[in-house]
């Protein structure tokens, strides 16, 4: 997803009306946005604690995330769907960057922006297998079809525990 500059206070019209995560790759690091009530973005305790967990279903990878103590929230992705994604391996040390948005799904505002780098084996693991998904024909019902079945049968926090790569940073 492509924003020329993102601030507090920007409207993000696409947002509004949306309850949900969009997780997207590309080249420059990871884009994480969530959109909420007012209420419920007023959970999430930007700058302190977070957990990144991704699972992967049918070549559908579900990214768990936790924001604080908040409840666990979800957002599946695939590859095929973003615009500027080159998978990347990267040396010890260093990680992909990822920039938070918390976005109120009724007036679609930026309430809150946070920037973090994740964790190298998280970044690697990720890349890996984004890139394999990448490498393999997209069918875009299978797709959906991936979604709502994990959906229809596992719990935000079930999807959570089922993860296999898992970055947890303070």
């Amino acid at each position: 997803m492509k924003f020329d500059s993102i601030r507090r206070g920007t409207v993000l019209t696409q947002f509004i009306g949306a309850d949900g995560a969009m997780w997207d790759m590309s080249s420059n690091g990871v884009t994480l946005i969530v959109a909420a009530t007012s209420q419920k973005c007023k959970t999430f305790q930007m700058g302190g604690k977070y957990e990144f967990r991704c699972s992967i279903f049918d070549d559908v990878m579900f990214f768990s995330i936790k924001i604080g103590d908040a409840d666990w929230i979800d957002a599946p992705y695939t590859p095929h769907l973003s615009q500027n994604f080159e998978p990347e391996e990267f040396p010890q040390g260093m990680g992909m960057i990822l920039s938070v948005f918390i976005v109120a799904s009724e007036t679609g505002t930026v309430l809150d922006i946070d920037f973090m780098s994740l964790l190298n084996d998280f970044s690697n693991k990720i890349n890996a297998h984004a890139l394999a998904i990448l490498q393999k024909d997209f069918n875009q019902n299978a797709n959906t079809n991936t979604i709502n079945k994990v959906y229809s049968s596992m719990t935000p926090k079930q999807l959570a525990e089922s993860a296999t790569i898992c970055c947890s940073l303070n």
